[in-house]
């Protein structure tokens, strides 16, 4: 059965907006590896995300595809591109690369190449070069990264399901947490509701720090039994479609001192202050520096990162950050636009301390709508449970 998830006119559209940013930069040809990307134009999807693949963008026809032999049934289910070049498993990828870019007349044309994808290496990247050393090879980052960025409806209406999703298992996880709990049995409660509930392929396993664990950045579950007193924190995401909505959270079981107690109030405030001012137009950093002034009054004992918010949609595995790499930062002088879906990553440790100091926030999901208002949808907001 064809899963045809978008409409023709859809992806027509995205081609479209694609080929526009090809001519302006005066590029013959684009190469694309990234499966984030290859989904976006042509709809092919896989738990394989680790074998070579290549997109082949030119100004007049359909998009070029060349793909492992045994993703044969995957593309044929999920593009809807009527062709494909398959490469066999005794087959260098790059040469079969490089015979195509020749039929397509690209072999000394000046094509752009996606430079950041996470699933090509160096050593690959340098081979293509060899092999198609007649051709001018232009870096072409993000080129369809930062149009990805702006979300259709349809690609809306995924993301909202994927935060109904993401609500389900945050409930999950809330549920679970009690004095003796281990933080497996958090993670494992919260991956079941969300599977139950329809979640396609979770991009990352939720994150459940318990106790210490839950001031240290990126800790997972370990094993550790939960006490009275201790923070627990939650980090996931539903999936749906490959777009994710993720969310942070923090509990603690029994009383809360009063010093986390005034952390969480200025992570309230610092969302608050972001959410209240953002909508088309506004400037990343203006933003920042909103969130920023909001948690002066404990920067000093404050471990921050300093990210107030970055561009999330479409995600595979490692992770659901977008490449286009938007950030809600100082450095990011540019303007948010309608469509636009952020995740706002406000972690906030106590400098120099991982007992029983958790991460303290309010996490929102937030969504520019394509009207000039600004929708915001609350998830869960972040607090303290006894």
């Amino acid at each position: 059965m064809k899963e045809n998830w978008f409409s023709s006119e859809e992806y027509q559209a995205r081609l479209a907006a694609v080929r526009a940013r090809m001519e302006s930069r005066q590029l013959d040809g684009l190469l694309l590896f990234s499966p984030a990307n290859v989904y976006y134009l042509v709809g092919h999807h896989s738990i394989d995300s680790w074998e070579f693949r290549a997109l082949v963008i030119t100004p007049d026809r359909d998009p070029a595809f060349l793909l492992f032999n045994f993703e044969r049934g995957r593309f044929e289910a999920s593009s809807w591109l009527q062709e494909v070049r398959f490469y066999g498993a005794t087959d260098d990828p790059v040469d079969e690369l490089a015979a195509l870019a020749g039929d397509l007349g690209l072999a000394a044309g000046r094509i752009g190449i996606e430079q950041n994808a996470t699933n090509l290496n160096v050593a690959t990247y340098r081979r293509i070069e060899a092999r198609l050393s007649r051709a001018e090879l232009v870096g072409a980052d993000r080129l369809v990264d930062r149009i990805r960025m702006v979300k259709s409806a349809a690609e809306l209406d995924c993301v909202r399901r994927a935060a109904e999703l993401t609500g389900i298992g945050l409930a999950a996880a809330r549920e679970t947490v009690h004095a003796g709990v281990v933080d497996g049995e958090i993670a494992a409660a919260a991956t079941a509701a969300m599977f139950r509930a329809g979640s396609h392929q979770l991009v990352m396993q939720p994150t459940i720090a318990v106790a210490g664990r839950s001031g240290l950045s990126h800790s997972q579950h370990d094993g550790v039994q939960a006490r009275r007193g201790d923070s627990v924190f939650v980090e996931l995401s539903g999936n749906w479609r490959h777009y994710s909505a993720p969310i942070m959270y923090t509990t603690t079981i029994g009383p809360v001192d009063d010093e986390r107690n005034e952390f969480l109030e200025i992570a309230h405030e610092t969302a608050e202050a972001i959410i209240a001012h953002a909508k088309p137009g506004v400037r990343a950093c203006d933003l920042a520096a909103r969130g920023h002034a909001a948690m002066r009054s404990i920067e000093d004992r404050l471990q921050f990162h300093y990210i107030f918010g970055y561009s999330v949609g479409i995600s595979f595995p490692p992770h659901w950050i977008e490449e286009s790499l938007f950030h809600i930062r100082a450095t990011n002088q540019e303007p948010l636009q309608a469509g636009m879906v952020f995740h706002l990553p406000l972690t906030m440790r106590l400098l120099g301390r991982t007992m029983h100091t958790g991460l303290l926030r309010t996490v929102r999901f937030l969504s520019l709508s394509r009207r000039d208002d600004l929708r915001c949808e609350d998830l869960l907001r972040g607090g303290f449970y006894p």
